[in-house]
């Protein structure tokens, strides 16, 4: 699921709206099939980016991320599900 917003819809509805609700509906559809299914996990990497200060998370364009966060986001992930193991189960950057 991407943070970046919508930028058009064909239903007529406000597109701040639109992208709430289209952002909405995907991360509890993710959320059901991730709790009710044991070999799916959810990364939140939709959390990261909009919980993170809009400053360190968005190019000033306000739809794009910028690159050090999907670094970031790309090196929480490896080390949540690909741990390097002469590291302890940690890998470095």
């Amino acid at each position: 699921m991407s943070p970046v917003p919508l930028d058009a819809t064909f239903t007529g509805t406000d597109i701040v709206m639109a992208t709430t609700y289209s952002k909405s509906l995907l991360r509890s559809a993710a959320g059901e099939w991730s709790q009710s299914k044991r070999n799916v996990h959810y990364f939140p990497s939709y959390e990261i980016v909009m919980n993170s200060a809009r400053d360190r998370a968005w190019f000033m364009d306000g739809r794009h991320v910028r690159q050090d966060m999907v670094a970031h986001i790309m090196q929480t992930f490896a080390n949540a599900y690909a741990p390097h193991p002469a590291l302890g189960g940690q890998r470095t950057g």
